[in-house]
């Protein structure tokens, strides 16, 4: 499950950061990541296996536009990377790759 977003506040910089909640074989699951993490992760499974179905995630909106704190926003991102995290689990190749545990597990 990917929970609502967090803001960090980093320094000058202020994000977003989304918490991962859940269960597996090896056990409980625990971590956040930022939008970023998300879309680095799924380019990364995209590049490991080719040819192979990897479930989508949301698209980069561009924020000088939008507005990074826009609530519809992180809304819509936090349902869809909910959405692709439950898609991964779903497919066995993905939830038994050692990348997914990796990402789930810093």
């Amino acid at each position: 499950h990917v929970g609502d977003p967090v803001t960090v506040k980093s320094g000058l910089t202020e994000y977003h950061s989304y918490p991962i909640v859940g269960r597996d074989s090896i056990g409980e699951i625990e971590c956040q990541r930022r939008f970023q993490n998300f879309y680095d992760f799924r380019t990364m499974l995209r590049n490991r296996f080719p040819g192979l179905y990897i479930p989508p995630v949301p698209r980069k909106t561009n924020m000088s536009t939008t507005g990074k704190k826009d609530t519809v926003v992180t809304r819509e991102r936090r349902y869809f990377l909910d959405l692709f995290m439950k898609e991964c689990a779903s497919l066995k190749y993905l939830a038994q790759s050692k990348e997914l545990q990796i990402f789930l597990r810093p």
